[in-house]
């Protein structure tokens, strides 16, 4: 009997999906161990530039348009002629972006004639254009379902950009930046080095793929652009009305979202491939993908909400005493939190089905939520302080996952096969 328990452990804690979950967040943890050690070592001047560096990342990676997420979900149709003709229009973009990124740093410096600027402008072009062919590449072995070949090129990328760091003593600045840039640039040359199937081949571009890969993604593309709408303007309204240190009062709840979502954001593109698969194959189990992803998920919620409110308190006293006052504003975020976590991997069957109508609605409801509560507070209208600010986030996060929720269990009468349904064990087990 004993044998036959512990290979059940050894397969859950070797399973390639538990893995990539663990991996991760550990690449996420680095970027955050990397963040905190740039604020260690560097002046406000070094910082404002790694700011610079990060902010050109992050335009940059929006310059797919929402092609990477219709991409994607193409790809785990898991059509071989499709997918080579994805690869190509994808590598198509990233090189055309290559080449206006080296322009432009090029320009930046013929026109204000400093080389150490162009420099840390091309450093911050080259990390984004690199972010956006590490998102491909992921996405494409992510739809092979190469699990173990992501995880170790993640680990590997994570831990060889810590290597510039060690020269931190010499050039601060220039190790924090190499340490940023190094990261995607790694993970891009030794994905397509050791795997050649990620390299773009000639072919034909497929007629109309464009036009069906922006039908497949633009809608997630825009919902997750306008969360980032209302987030700037939350923090416009702290730091205008309620004044910048305020708005570092809010920096643990912040971190606390970002840090709470890594887990439930990892097991939503293995999911959504499970299900893609399951319904063109096996229709029957779709409703058992459903109940698995919203069993670990609810399983989840429940160990970081037991966590969050019986592990907080004494951690921050101990570890960071002079933030324990900012506490509340994390609890105070945590219940629309939950309800929109709990929501994500229901609403993957509408990705399934390419039908986004219900995002539209959930994720607009929640950002015009937002903007009226904050255009309220800007116009004295109703008084709108930081745990006022906090609770206006968790309503809107509430509200976006409620109607979520409640267009999945419409959306479950002409799609039943979605219901989540648990395993029902044979006799013998």
């Amino acid at each position: 009997m004993a044998d036959r328990a512990r290979p059940g452990w050894t397969r859950w804690l070797s399973d390639q999906r538990v893995l990539f979950v663990a991996v991760s967040v550990l690449s996420n943890a680095v970027m955050l161990g990397r963040s905190l050690f740039a604020l260690h070592i560097l002046d406000t001047s070094a910082l404002g530039q790694v700011t610079l560096v990060q902010t050109a990342v992050l335009v940059i990676g929006l310059l797919h348009f929402g092609l990477w997420n219709g991409g994607y979900r193409l790809l785990c149709e898991g059509d071989s002629e499709r997918s080579a003709a994805l690869n190509r229009m994808a590598w198509g973009l990233i090189g055309a972006l290559s080449g206006l990124a080296a322009l432009a740093a090029g320009l930046d410096w013929l026109l204000v004639g400093r080389a150490d600027w162009a420099l840390l402008l091309l450093a911050g072009l080259i990390a984004g254009v690199a972010t956006l062919a590490r998102t491909w590449v992921s996405n494409q072995m992510l739809a092979e379902g190469a699990l173990a070949g992501l995880n170790r090129l993640s680990l590997v990328a994570a831990l060889g950009s810590l290597v510039p760091l060690a020269a931190a003593s010499v050039a601060p600045l220039g190790a924090i930046v190499a340490a940023i840039a190094l990261q995607p640039v790694l993970f891009v040359v030794l994905a397509l080095t050791w795997n050649p199937v990620l390299r773009p081949r000639p072919g034909p571009s497929g007629s109309g793929l464009i036009s069906r890969t922006f039908a497949a993604g633009f809608a997630l593309f825009a919902v997750g652009l306008g969360l980032q709408l209302a987030m700037v303007a939350e923090r416009a309204y702290v730091t205008e009305r309620l004044g910048v240190e305020n708005l570092g009062r809010l920096f643990l709840a912040y971190l606390y979202i970002t840090l709470f979502q890594l887990v439930p954001n990892a097991l939503e593109p293995i999911f959504l491939r499970r299900l893609v698969l399951t319904r063109q194959s096996d229709v029957l189990r779709t409703g058992l993908e459903m109940g698995a992803a919203l069993g670990l998920t609810s399983g989840y919620c429940l160990v970081a909400v037991v966590a969050t409110v019986g592990l907080g308190p004494p951690l921050l006293a101990l570890s960071f005493p002079d933030r324990a006052i900012d506490f509340p504003f994390v609890l105070a975020i945590l219940p629309g939190l939950i309800l929109f976590t709990l929501a994500s991997p229901l609403a993957i069957m509408f990705n399934v089905l390419i039908a986004y109508r219900a995002f539209w609605i959930a994720y607009g409801a929640g950002t015009g939520l937002t903007l009226a509560g904050l255009g309220l507070g800007w116009a004295g209208l109703v008084p709108l302080d930081l745990m006022g600010v906090a609770g206006l986030r968790s309503l809107a996060y509430g509200l976006t996952g409620a109607i979520l929720i409640a267009a999945c269990i419409t959306a479950w009468r002409r799609h039943p096969e979605f219901r989540p349904r648990l395993p029902i064990p044979s006799a013998r087990d």
